[in-house]
């Protein structure tokens, strides 16, 4: 199978456009179009794109019978590993970050204490730097797509004391009496006012 040919099987494994594939690599869709039909070639650093963007080896794309014989189950099993290994921090980063905000919660409701409760802040802020620490390490282009799910996740997971703590230092300046009931209302619409935000600014990025 000509690289040409791989190009269009793996765009279309992967649901993109020629468009959308050409906005990613930098170049038109018109040589996109003409690599797949062999009118070209792409060259050196286009081909370590691709094979970034599709997650294959370079190999694969460049020798026309090396891998062909193995082709879809070396293709899924590679890509399958290599997810796998941005996939796992996601999973165990936002596990600690859970325990974090339980840590959080149970501290609040035994001491009611910007200290004790920050425990738990500091325990979502260690699991977000090791996050960040292995998609380092794994340093894969696939790896910025489970950085915002990670992100749009766990901001709703690190957000609930550091927005009830300001709403609550904000209202020391409210003159009137203040009911608890109130409060919390308010807290939670702006609890999650600012994390749909947040998350809506987050998927228009993504696509």
């Amino acid at each position: 199978m000509a690289i040409g040919q791989k190009i269009q099987k793996l765009r279309k494994k992967n649901y993109m456009s020629q468009e959308k594939l050409a906005e990613q690599l930098g170049v038109s869709r018109q040589a996109i179009s003409k690599w797949e039909v062999g009118e070209s070639i792409p060259d050196t650093d286009k081909v370590i794109q691709l094979s970034l963007a599709f997650d294959v080896p370079t190999d694969y794309l460049l020798f026309d019978d090396m891998i062909d014989c193995k082709d879809d189950a070396v293709i899924a099993n590679e890509t399958t590993n290599k997810r796998m290994d941005i996939a796992i921090p996601v999973i165990a980063a936002t596990g600690v970050s859970l325990i974090g905000l339980l840590i959080s919660i149970a501290a609040y409701f035994t001491w009611q204490t910007v200290f004790t409760v920050s425990v738990g802040l500091i325990v979502q802020i260690t699991a977000i730097i090791f996050f960040e620490a292995m998609r380092t390490k794994n340093n894969e282009s696939k790896s910025k797509i489970y950085r915002r799910h990670f992100y749009s996740i766990n901001l709703w997971l690190i957000l609930p004391f550091p927005v009830f703590y300001s709403f609550q230092f904000a209202l020391e300046f409210y003159p009137y009496p203040r009911l608890l009931l109130i409060d919390l209302l308010f807290t939670a619409i702006t609890y999650l006012f600012l994390c749909g935000i947040i998350t809506f600014v987050m998927r228009k990025a993504r696509t």
